[in-house]
């Protein structure tokens, strides 16, 4: 009995020799590398997702000081991304308790964001910095350059296709020269920001 039980206790002992031994050599937690991932979002009740969130960059990259006049120039298309629409039916009842009507067009209001200042007209985004350039933004469906002071007309509005889940609202921003701001344009870093506020109806 004594000769049958030794190789098992030999080979049990190998075996939690072998464990030990691998169990007292773990990775370094951090050998690879590390790093955090943020997430955050926003939940309403609109008839559509903005795809990619909320937020949006234009980048208009390096320009030469004479190239920026009073016209507008250096165009930069940038667009508001819907998706997962649901039009049909999703509007405010008709008089007389009728059904809920279809959505039919996106109203996009701009205001002034976290940097630059408005001009007097409300529609030439002051720059920060010292370049004394501005910003115009142009509604691409209305053909129609938009106020940044919160404001709209029906020069804000795009129709939107009901039956479509995913649709485009497209715009495109300018560079001006803003003599208001403090003369000729001048070399050097320039930011802008705008906020925008989608309605439906």
């Amino acid at each position: 009995m004594r000769n049958k039980l030794l190789p098992t206790m030999v080979a049990a002992g190998m075996m939690m020799y072998g464990v030990s031994a691998f169990a007292a050599d773990p990775l370094p937690s951090d050998s690879f590398g590390k790093g955090t991932i943020n997430f955050d979002g926003t939940i309403t009740n609109a008839p559509c997702d903005i795809t990619g969130g909320g937020d949006s960059a234009v980048h208009f990259g390096s320009i030469a000081s004479k190239n920026v006049t009073a016209t507008e120039s250096h165009p930069q298309p940038f667009s508001i991304r819907l998706s997962n629409c649901t039009l049909t039916g999703a509007g405010a009842p008709g008089s007389n308790s009728q059904a809920a009507t279809d959505i039919t067009k996106a109203t996009v209001t701009f205001s002034l964001g976290g940097t630059g200042s408005l001009g007097t007209g409300g529609d030439v985004l002051h720059a920060s910095g010292d370049t004394n350039v501005g910003i115009k933004v142009k509604n691409d469906t209305s053909g129609k350059f938009l106020k940044l002071d919160g404001t709209h007309t029906t020069d804000n509005d795009i129709p939107l296709i009901t039956s479509a889940s995913s649709q485009s609202l497209n715009f495109t921003a300018y560079l001006v020269s803003d003599f208001a701001s403090g003369g000729a344009v001048k070399p050097g870093d320039f930011s802008a920001s705008a906020v925008y506020t989608l309605a439906y109806n």
